[in-house]
């Protein structure tokens, strides 16, 4: 499957379909993280190379979940590591996920703005 997908060693990008192959790709890295987690009776969500875990201590399952990546071949950005208390506005992929998934209400700000400014071109 690789070398149907693959250009080299990398996944090409930009394709409507690329999310969907990237998932494909990890899908058994994120079936042994879903099951890590659940272990643990934590929640776990993926999209592509975006984990999220949550529930009570879930700073403790980080270094598991790099674990299974690396044993899997993926690499680990430390840089791009978050780490959100309950009393913070929690983002994830730029989505506010504290209670529920909600549009940041500065990107429905500047959406507004927009649409003004595009009716007032008239």
């Amino acid at each position: 499957m690789d070398k149907l997908i693959l250009r080299g060693s990398y996944l090409p990008q930009g394709a409507p379909s690329s999310s969907d192959v990237a998932n494909l790709t990890m899908l058994d890295m994120h079936v042994e993280m879903a099951a890590f987690a659940a272990q643990r009776g934590l929640v776990l969500s993926q999209f592509v190379d975006d984990v999220t875990v949550s529930g009570e201590d879930a700073r403790s399952a980080i270094p598991g979940l790099i674990a299974i990546a690396a044993k899997h071949k993926k690499e680990f950005s430390h840089r791009k590591l978050k780490i959100q208390g309950q009393h913070v506005r929690q983002t994830v992929t730029g989505y506010v996920v504290n209670e529920r998934v909600a549009i940041p209400r500065e990107k429905v700000e500047e959406t507004r703005r927009r649409i003004v400014d595009l009716t007032a071109r008239d």
